[in-house]
């Protein structure tokens, strides 16, 4: 029998290219991979498309712990990109130290083609011995709970298979596997489980496989799991490892979430545009989205952009960066303008009076900056409680301007001459936070916290920001829509101490505050249980639409974590993308 052979041989070359088929881009994991102790793997990545191909690659050991290595010479990091040119071939020789470490291998799409565009080859080799074992016919695979695959067994050859769970935690079962002869009959049925990366030999799971032997085998699990079948055909000193792909006994899910090839720094919404307008860090630009049609347009920006705002018009829109501000033709896809600014931002508002306001994002007492968009001219506005953690909306009207301090003060601002001047400002509740952001209902009369307080909003004094309601939650984020008055919010925490909730919707009645609808999130995969956290919520110009910019859960590990969300406005039902 060759089992014990072939077991620690298939615990070293279990390495064959595993793609995880997602709509958009998709995750490419090669379950296994050995470095170090005189082991190489060796990766060779061909980009057919059209664009350049950027992957962000991630080395873990099977418990998820980062360990030493190189790629072509240079140790992997956490902020590691590899970049490979449209049409180009490039190899990576993966190489560790003086021990031979086991581990695995993800390379997260930033940016480029989908994976039908992508192709890739992987070997072992033993760099000592000299001696390659390359595993030929590499296979797309896809995460599955049933799979079959076939067995062909005899005293020189036998099948071995590479379980690895899809997420955490690190655990594989019930596992049931049927061994059916040739005709189809059951021979076996057994029920095991298993941690992390796994590999075996048929004859292991089996103990009534006969030698020799033609059939098949079933696996079902209630957990996803990605599976690895490799055929192993020995003659003296010479091994022959070829590629089995399983088949997938269930159907390919799409996924609802349209996964976003960059991180959404800050997003707002041109009604008049109809568009998105995000913009993200890396790369450093400005988004103009359409989220039924899934296009876009990008404007490269000079710097890290912390923040944007969409003026009232929808045509403009004004990007803080750290000591500068750019101002942005949206309609022509253009940077009219970059003005230096002394803040660092925290918020930005663009008004309809030709300023910017710039609420600075370090610890200052009482300093609002106010930019004149064309001249560029800088003014500071004082006497106003401390400015950091700051936010603001400008008022429907265009006279005024509200802001939230320091997560202690709401305050307001006259507007109407440019340069602000502080009408007044008032201390929130002392034992509760008012939050770090605000929203102006469409009609100008109400203003919602993030807490879920609900203010007055009057150019009386004695009528202004009086608490008038409260809402069920707090808020993450808010949008009105044009018409049909309806509120669409996502969930926050109404203080520190509470349950967040952010992977739903809400809508309610703009008027009455009524609640009338809530929706779940989808998970971010469709073949992992990831939750989908609520960031950005908008609805479109005509009120069918409701566009959700959603982020994986952090303990996903994705790299690429953004996507966006499509629903139906009456039924809340996703939309097909």
């Amino acid at each position: 029998m060759m089992t014990g052979r072939a077991t620690s041989i298939l615990q070293l070359a279990v390495i064959v290219c595993f793609v995880s088929c997602a709509a958009q881009a998709a995750s490419i994991v090669y379950p296994q991979i050995v470095v170090g102790g005189g082991y190489e793997t060796v990766l060779t990545i061909t980009n057919s498309g059209s664009s350049t191909l950027i992957l962000h690659p991630i080395v873990k050991q099977r418990a998820g712990e980062s360990f030493p290595v190189k790629a072509n010479g240079i140790l992997i990091g956490d902020y590691e990109n590899w970049t490979i040119p449209r049409g180009a071939t490039f190899p990576y020789v993966l190489t560790g130290d003086e021990v031979a470490r086991p581990g695995y291998l993800i390379l997260e799409p930033v940016e480029g083609p989908g994976e039908e565009q992508i192709a890739t080859s992987i070997f072992f080799r033993s760099v000592s011995a000299g001696r390659v074992i390359d595993l030929v016919a590499s296979y797309p695979a896809q995460a599955m709970k049933k799979a079959v695959f076939p067995v062909d067994r005899s005293a020189f050859a036998d099948t071995g298979i590479a379980l690895l769970p899809t997420d955490s935690p690190n655990i594989l079962g019930p596992l049931r596997f049927t061994l059916l002869d040739q005709a189809g009959a059951k021979v076996q049925e057994v029920e095991l489980g298993y941690s992390g990366h796994t590999p075996l030999m048929v004859a292991e799971i089996f103990e009534q496989i006969p030698t020799p032997f033609l059939g098949s085998v079933v696996i079902e699990c209630p957990r996803d799991f990605y599976l690895l079948v490799l055929r192993l055909e020995v003659a003296g000193d010479s091994i022959q490892l070829t590629g089995v792909p399983p088949g997938r006994r269930e159907p390919v899910l799409a996924s609802p979430i349209r996964r976003l090839p960059f991180r959404v720094t800050d997003a707002e919404y041109s009604t008049v545009l109809d568009r998105i307008v995000a913009v993200s860090s890396d790369p450093h630009r400005l988004y103009l989205l359409e989220p039924v049609s899934g296009t876009e347009k990008h404007i490269d920006l000079s710097g890290a952009p912390y923040c944007v705002s969409v003026s009232p018009d929808g045509r403009y829109a004004a990007v803080g960066h750290k000591k500068s501000l750019s101002y942005v033709n949206l309609e022509q896809a253009t940077v009219e303008k970059e003005i230096p600014v002394t803040a660092e931002p925290a918020d930005v508002v663009l008004a309809g009076n030709g300023y910017a306001y710039i609420f600075p994002g370090v610890y200052v007492t009482g300093e609002l900056h106010c930019v004149q968009i064309s001249t560029g001219t800088e003014t500071l506005t004082s006497e106003t409680p401390p400015m950091v953690g700051s936010g603001g909306k400008v008022h429907p009207g265009g006279n005024s301007l509200y802001f939230v301090a320091d997560r202690q003060y709401v305050g307001k601002y006259n507007i109407t001459s440019g340069t602000a001047s502080r009408l007044y400002w008032q201390h929130g509740s002392p034992s509760a936070s008012l939050g770090d952001d605000l929203w102006i209902s469409r009609d100008g009369t109400r203003i919602f916290m993030q807490t879920g307080a609900v203010l007055s909003s009057s150019d009386v004094r004695e009528q202004d920001l009086k608490t008038i309601s409260e809402l069920g939650a707090g808020i993450t984020h808010l949008s009105e829509a044009e018409s049909g008055g309806i509120l669409v919010l996502i969930p926050g925490r109404k203080q520190w101490s509470d349950d967040l909730h952010d992977d739903e919707i809400h809508v309610l009645d703009a008027k009455s505050l009524d609640f009338q609808q809530r929706r779940r999130f989808p998970s971010f995969l469709p073949d992992r249980d990831i939750r989908s956290h609520g960031k950005f919520v908008f609805v479109n110009k005509d009120t069918t639409r409701v566009f959700v910019i959603l982020q994986a859960d952090e303990l996903s590990g994705l790299f690429s974590d953004f996507g966006i969300l499509v629903l139906d406005r009456a039924t809340l039902e996703i939309t097909t993308l």
